[in-house]
């Protein structure tokens, strides 16, 4: 969640707290005196991954992949059976990580049993290590997709040639499938298999779709249709082609009886939205049509954010609203989703979950009491001054060696200087970088790693390889900048400098960061092409 604390459990705290309000009774939930369940204990996020045991597929184990750990729909046929109405023991299922603290919790949909026991699961999912998305802070809705590695950053195929215009598939992909997520792995020709691999899943990547199938034999599709791929929009990228597609969502469940669902979705701003879910169809003789649906309504948000992950805008403008059930076109029920904005980030926190019954087109619609949620946030003001001891200016007193840009602070605000506040380590703490003095070359620099409260004392300097200074000859640091590329599987960085070269940059990255306050020397420079080309 970052430092804005919207929590709606503590992140590091043991003794975080839940209200729920059913009703007009408030039960307050204590964390450290939950017993977990025993897949909690194996696996960094393990216990994530069972906070609603029963509405994910039964016996599979999610894999903890970033951001995206919890999986919340298991469409095949099989599946465990849809959770009850609403009643006090199947709300309150919650979990926290006895590795991270994380807390997970998830609210059950229920919906209209299927053929077989061909329903989707649906959940709507919390986790308290889970961003700002379409469901607001830390919640997710997520029917299935398999994507673009981006843990080395944006996955775009390097070359010579600008525009760059295709992914590089050797970057690898991730999946989150039927209740289990992680890295997948080419095992040979279009066959990939889950890095860990638990839960027996195979994967075969055709043209521009993926085919998945797991042990008992029920497939998952994944963008066969155009509707549920996201391809890079911009100029010089092919549309239709794999080389253009970063993320492959879910859209089609066969189980080994021929039942069928199909997922369809919205796109705004180029982000997906999962717009309606159509079950209980058949493929056997004689074929029948789907007849339940399940439909998510969208609304505006006044907290659009935007991603560049995909090595193009994507921009996040709605989020969900209802929730509505069908069964043979009669209504079933609906959820109606409410929130409010954090008053210190002005993001949006799901407020309330809303269940109405069969007449909810009714003015007068009946409905359960609301679920409520309480978050902890931080009030809308400056914490109290805090100075930070131990800066290191090789004697220098004046403003240029002791101070930070006007493009990190206001326009009054020094032009330049010789010092960066760079997060050098991944650990969320900008360390100071400064340039060695009276050296003729700009590739001497000294890190002043900060540890939360002070940083630590340093007058080493190291050399991270020859950088060809286009300045004019000029050696300051308007010559060579510092940037981080973060490598999160590592908790690495890996410095870049940029110099102007007529309408190009000169991309110079390092090897990774080393041991102590050391850094490897720079493996290779990379010629990069303008804003519509290469760098957006």
């Amino acid at each position: 969640m970052g430092a804005s604390r919207e929590w709606f459990v503590g992140n590091r705290r043991l003794n975080a707290w839940l209200i729920a309000c059913i009703g007009t009774a408030a039960v307050n939930v204590w964390c450290e005196r939950i017993e977990p369940s025993p897949q909690a204990l194996s696996g960094p996020d393990a216990g994530i991954a069972h906070v609603a045991h029963g509405i994910l597929t039964p016996g599979v184990k999610t894999e903890a992949a970033g951001d995206d750990s919890q999986s919340t729909v298991a469409a095949a046929g099989g599946g465990a059976p849809a959770p009850g109405s609403g009643s006090p023991n199947d709300i309150l299922r919650f979990q926290t990580d006895l590795f991270t603290g994380r807390f997970g919790y998830a609210f059950p949909i229920v919906v209209s049993p299927g053929r077989q026991g061909a329903q989707p699961n649906l959940a709507l999912a919390y986790n308290s290590g889970t961003g700002n998305g379409w469901c607001g802070v830390g919640w997710s809705l997520e029917a299935g997709f398999i994507q673009r590695e981006t843990k080395h950053g944006v996955p775009v195929k390097w070359g010579s040639t600008l525009p760059l215009n295709e992914y590089d598939d050797s970057k690898g992909f991730v999946f989150n499938v039927a209740g289990s997520s992680g890295a997948l792995v080419n095992v040979g020709g279009n066959e990939y298999r889950a890095e860990i691999d638990g839960a027996f899943l195979k994967f075969l990547y055709y043209e521009n779709y993926w085919e998945v199938t797991d042990k008992s034999g029920n497939k998952f599709y994944f963008g066969e249709s155009s509707s549920s791929r996201m391809e890079n929009p911009k100029r010089g990228w092919m549309p239709g082609l794999a080389e253009s597609t970063f993320r492959w969502s879910l859209d089609r469940v066969r189980d080994i009886n021929g039942n069928e669902t199909y997922l369809s979705y919205a796109k705004d701003g180029e982000a997906l939205y999962l717009s309606s879910i159509s079950y209980n169809a058949n493929v056997n003789t004689p074929a029948l049509a789907a007849t339940h649906t399940v439909d998510f309504v969208l609304e505006d948000r006044s907290d659009s954010f935007i991603s560049f992950q995909t090595g193009y805008r994507v921009t996040l403008t709605k989020r969900l609203s209802r929730i509505i059930v069908r069964a043979g076109g009669d209504d079933v029920r609906k959820y109606v989703l409410s929130y409010v904005q954090s008053p210190s980030t002005l993001r949006s926190l799901l407020n309330s979950i809303t269940q109405y019954g069969t007449d909810f087109a009714s003015p007068a619609a009946s409905s359960l009491p609301p679920i409520t949620f309480s978050y902890q946030v931080k009030p809308f003001e400056f914490e109290p001054e805090t100075t930070w001891p131990g800066v290191y200016s090789q004697g220098f007193t004046d403003r240029y060696w002791n101070s930070i840009r006007a493009s990190d602070v206001d326009e009054s605000a020094l032009s330049k200087t010789y010092v960066e506040l760079v997060d050098m380590d991944a650990d969320g703490f900008p360390d100071r970088v400064m340039r060695k003095a009276y050296s003729p070359y700009d590739s001497y620099f000294a890190v002043q790693r900060n540890t939360g409260a002070s940083f630590v004392p340093t007058d080493s300097f190291y050399h991270w390889g020859p950088l060809e200074n286009q300045d004019q000859g000029e050696t300051s640091d308007e010559g060579n900048s510092i940037r981080v590329v973060k490598n999160r599987r590592r908790f690495s960085a890996r410095p870049s400098y940029e110099s102007l070269a007529g309408s190009f940059y000169q991309l110079c990255c390092s090897v990774q960061y080393g041991r102590g306050d050391q850094w490897r020397i720079q493996l290779a420079c990379i010629g990069v092409g303008p804003s519509d080309g290469g760098i957006e």
